[in-house]
């Protein structure tokens, strides 16, 4: 049974949130999002989600010459389990929105197209795993309340299936039609004498690489491809009080390279954002969360515009 003097990270027990595979500007997982819960503990998030720039919710899409508005609201449900001691969440993500806005396609020999385009409804449903490698030892409820956090480690896993409205006759499209894998690392420090530390703070770290299938029926082509996609998200937080906290963010993204019909599209993305987010736990198993980024560097095919979100968690 773990001590109160044991290492932990507050953070390994929820699975990551749906932005992780979403262009949500300068929040990528989010801040704290790898809380710890007690063993056996469910978790039900609603997010909302509202991004001004130059993708569809797959961050692999970002398009060179696009101005598209996203808005979307997804359930998360994760069940944590016992692997080996440590605490494994289980998550699975549906989303559900719109996409629309203008994207200018380039057309050999002739002139640039500006088209108008919409698509809505059920997003690409997301599944996986956030598995505990080292301290995130499984709690019961008496135990996590005397938990002293520090140091700990998790892996990954997200698969991205192509659920989502897709329609090859639009530019934009909510779904991306075709399948995404993504690995990571999740990462941090707790630094505080336990999950109730009215100074508690966090540094966090989550390295990732996504890959992709290819789509087959892509606009106006037979085939896009792209390279793996490079993502190195970090936070820092901390605590005002018991109730409220607060965090400053940042996520680098790198690679990317898409291709179509053999004939690569630019070059690979590269993007910065950097965002903040506040935090409030309004009883001991329901907390808000809300943050707002924006791209404050990129090249050519990056990433670029802003988001908000706004996250309800409730542990039970």
């Amino acid at each position: 049974m773990a001590t109160k003097r044991n290492v932990g990270l507050a953070g390994f027990g929820m699975a990551a949130s749906l932005l992780a595979a979403t262009p949500a500007l300068a929040i990528g997982d989010g801040a704290r999002a790898y809380q710890l819960v007690p063993a056996g503990s469910r978790v039900a998030g609603l997010y909302g989600i509202f991004i001004d720039g130059n993708s569809s919710l797959d961050p692999g899409t970002a398009l060179q010459n696009a101005d598209l508005s996203v808005d979307v609201a997804a359930l998360q449900l994760t069940q944590s389990v016992t692997i080996g001691g440590q605490v494994t969440g289980l998550f699975v993500v549906l989303p559900v929105g719109e996409v629309s806005g203008t994207a200018t396609i380039e057309r050999p020999f002739r002139p640039p197209a500006t088209l108008n385009s919409e698509s809505s409804g059920i997003g690409d449903i997301q599944f996986g795993g956030v598995f505990g490698i080292t301290g995130s030892p499984a709690l019961a409820l008496k135990d996590y309340v005397a938990f002293r956090p520090g140091f700990a480690l998790g892996g990954l896993v997200r698969v991205t299936a192509p659920t989502g409205a897709y329609d090859s006759s639009k530019a934009v499209n909510l779904g991306a039609n075709r399948w995404a894998f993504q690995l990571g690392a999740p990462m941090g420090f707790i630094i505080g004498d336990s999950f109730l530390d009215p100074s508690l703070m966090t540094v966090e770290m989550v390295p990732s690489v996504t890959f992709f299938t290819a789509n087959n029926d892509p606009f106006r082509a037979n085939q896009t491809t792209q390279a793996p996609l490079w993502r190195l998200e970090a936070h820092v937080t901390r605590n005002i009080n018991r109730a409220l906290w607060i965090g400053i963010d940042a996520l680098g993204t790198a690679g990317g390279q898409a291709k179509t019909d053999g004939v690569e599209n630019g070059t690979g993305k590269s993007s910065l954002e950097l965002g903040a987010t506040v935090g409030m736990a309004l009883s001991k198993r329901f907390a808000l969360k809300a943050t707002y980024g924006g791209v404050v560097a990129r090249n050519d095919s990056g990433l670029d515009g802003s988001g908000f979100r706004l996250v309800a968690n409730l542990i039970f």
